[in-house]
């Protein structure tokens, strides 16, 4: 377990820029979520495109190899961990969090109590640590395909074509399936923990979520684009699932993505310094 944050910041790359390599000190982890842009990383010798929604763990004695896009340069959240004693390695040193607005949500949220400094260090540093570690070990799950029913393949499949429609109805899964409601019910809770209905709303709540974190949209064309019948319908579910109004969640987003400056959670690193451009090779 990861004891205090050595430093947590975020870095902008500038475009078309090969960085000086340089090497994690003992006693510290180094983790890198990628949350916009592109570039180039070398993993296990080899070199790696990253892109929003990656997470690259360095442990202490590694090196970090790594180039910025020429159009899309990436930007990340750097989360420096002081680690006593041997130090916890993943088996694998990048993985992709698989839910793409709960990772950029996760960053940001970071940055906001980090800024605001309400909670003290070591409670955000096991959170931080603790939710990490979970995503590494959830990227190597793979269910039971045995267990896993073809029909509810099809079922996501058919829902997720049409879930932002706001005309769509659970009985077209059943009919297109060929098997009763009941059915699809069983196969719903069995597989997806929840009912038909709850599995589109879900859906339909995680697009509104990454629009609204990404997009340009205002809120009610948002509600439109995810399939609400009406907005307050959309106001109401937002609401309930997470916990604040839509037009409370953006502005939280909007303040959770400035740069602030307290301590020393906003200090880009002097051995991040870039070199002369140079990446015909990595490509």
């Amino acid at each position: 377990m990861a004891d205090k944050f050595d430093m947590v910041f975020q870095f902008s790359a500038e475009p078309d820029t090969e960085f000086r390599p340089r090497q994690i000190q003992k006693g510290i982890a180094e983790i890198e979520i990628i949350t916009a842009g592109t570039g180039l990383f070398s993993i296990d010798g080899k070199w790696t495109r990253v892109q929003p929604g990656n997470i690259i763990w360095f442990s202490e004695n590694d090196f970090i190899f790594a180039s910025s896009d020429k159009t899309d340069p990436y930007e990340c959240l750097v989360i420096r961990f002081v680690v006593p004693g041997k130090s916890y390695a993943p088996p694998k040193k990048m993985i992709t969090w698989k839910d793409l607005p709960e990772c950029l949500l996760f960053c940001k949220r970071l940055i906001g109590e980090c800024r605001r400094g309400i909670l003290p260090d070591y409670i955000l540093c096991n959170y931080a640590f603790s939710k990490i570690i979970m995503e590494f070990h959830l990227s190597d799950y793979q269910p039971d395909k045995k267990a896993y029913s073809l029909k509810w393949e099809k079922a996501l499949q058919i829902i997720d074509r049409n879930y932002r429609n706001c005309n769509f109805q659970i009985s077209k899964v059943h009919e297109e399936l060929g098997v009763t409601r009941e059915h699809l019910h069983y196969l719903a809770r069995r597989h997806g923990g929840k009912t038909p209905f709850g599995i589109v709303l879900e859906k339909r709540l995680s697009y509104a979520k990454q629009l609204m974190m990404t997009g340009s949209l205002s809120i009610k064309e948002i509600s439109e684009n995810c399939g609400f019948g009406t907005f307050n319908h959309f106001c109401r579910a937002f609401r309930k699932n997470f916990g604040v109004s839509p037009g409370v969640f953006r502005s939280l987003n909007l303040e959770g993505s400035v740069h602030y400056s307290q301590k020393h959670y906003i200090k880009k690193s002097t051995s991040m310094q870039n070199t002369k451009p140079n990446l015909e090779d990595k490509t």
